[in-house]
């Protein structure tokens, strides 16, 4: 499994994906839970996605989740029988492992900013392509700050007092440190 956490505004993300969306062609689906498989939420672009920026929850594993594939491949749903006869249907990386996963986080508050992450729980050649392809245009865009990569409005939030951390209910000694 690879994982880069990173922080970043709006503004941000937007340079991250004007890049990736040069270097290849993606579509992103709504890792979620659906109750039919027409209920399937998934996009053309990164820029089409609702919560960039923007925090959806309190922390972190809360926040929204974007199974990101090569556009033209196919996401695989798992159906998964419920108690009442009921199916679900779910959108998961392991049914995947073409994939990559993308947490945006995003700002919770005007000073709280949570963390967001790109990772894969699959070694196949794809999946390690496309975290390949993705981690270089973070790095290209974005600032290493100890083990995580900051946006510039994120680092400059991070030097103006802001608070950036995986989950808003956190005290201040879980907060990303200013200096490393």
């Amino acid at each position: 499994m690879s994982r880069t956490p990173f922080y970043a505004l709006r503004d941000d993300l937007t340079s991250l994906f004007s890049l990736v969306e040069v270097i290849g062609q993606f579509a992103y689906a709504l890792m979620e839970n659906f109750e039919s498989a027409d209920q399937r939420i998934s996009y053309a672009s990164a820029r089409e996605l609702p919560s960039s920026g923007q925090a959806n929850s309190y922390a972190t594993i809360g926040c929204a989740a974007y199974l990101i594939v090569r556009r033209g491949q196919a996401v695989n749903p798992e159906v998964v029988p419920g108690r009442n006869g009921s199916t679900r249907i779910v959108i998961d990386q392991l049914m995947n492992p073409h994939s990559v996963r993308l947490i945006l986080g995003g700002l919770f508050s005007p000073t709280i900013l949570l963390e967001g992450v790109l990772d894969t729980a699959s070694a196949t050649p794809e999946s390690r392509s496309l975290y390949l392809e993705w981690t270089k245009a973070m790095r290209k865009v974005w600032t290493k700050h100890g083990a995580y990569l900051l946006g510039s409005g994120a680092l400059a939030m991070l030097r103006d007092g802001g608070r950036l951390l995986q989950d808003a209910r956190s005290t201040a000694e879980y907060d990303l440190p200013r200096d490393l």
